[in-house]
């Protein structure tokens, strides 16, 4: 239950920073899927996509403005709560 709380605290702390921003916060769970193994690509978050295998739960996470193309890159995370307080902590003032 503890990661509940603590899931329900920074869903509050994202409202709280950027309630009423142009931007929001856009979190999405999903499965890693190595689509080319021959190339070591480093994405914006520093996670060297072969610390990665095909199946592996990643948190994907950037900043978008609804109904616009207005967005930050996405970055690849091991965790929501990773995700999270790296957008409150990079594009929260």
């Amino acid at each position: 239950m503890s990661g509940d709380l603590s899931y329900d605290k920074l869903i509050h702390e994202l409202d709280q920073v950027f309630g009423d921003d142009f931007m929001q916060p856009e979190i999405i769970k999903c499965l890693w899927i190595n689509a080319i193994d021959e190339y070591s690509i480093l994405d914006d978050s520093g996670y060297d996509a072969g610390d990665y295998e095909s199946g592996d739960t990643v948190y994907l996470a950037r900043l978008s403005a609804s109904g616009y193309m207005d967005c930050t890159e996405w970055t690849v995370y091991d965790s929501f709560e990773d995700a999270a307080e790296s957008l409150i902590s990079l594009y929260g003032e």
